[in-house]
């Protein structure tokens, strides 16, 4: 929601990156933000949080595993054990204005300065 403020940087080795979110694609319908992405479900607009990034080998896996779980909502990274292996940055609001929770699954290697940062096994 804030495109001029950078959360981390990733760096990528034989991998590839995706993102599914509605940070940049939603409307606001009486007061309720929706996003673009829709359940396919129920026909309604989906996903409980701002954004999933998922890392894997392949660019075509990952496109579809962050829609997917985009949908899926937050839930899912805790519901199935082979879900939690895979490498994907959460986010999604909180109460407070202009704050956001980020939670990780899968193996990541955090660093504390973008110098630091060393690149994802996937």
């Amino acid at each position: 929601t804030k495109p001029s403020r950078r959360l981390g940087g990733i760096w990528l080795h034989d991998a590839a990156l995706s993102t599914s979110g509605s940070g940049k694609q939603f409307f606001h319908h009486r007061g309720k933000r929706y996003g673009h992405v829709i359940d396919p479900r129920s026909g309604q607009p989906s996903g409980d949080g701002l954004s999933i990034t998922i890392t894997t080998a392949s660019a075509l896996e990952a496109d579809a595993l962050a829609t997917a779980f985009f949908v899926m909502g937050q839930a899912a990274k805790f519901e199935n054990e082979s879900l939690r292996s895979i490498p994907a940055i959460w986010t999604r609001p909180t109460r407070r204005q202009d704050e956001i929770e980020v939670t990780a699954t899968g193996d990541w290697t955090w660093a504390e300065t973008p110098r630091e940062l060393t690149s994802v096994q996937a």
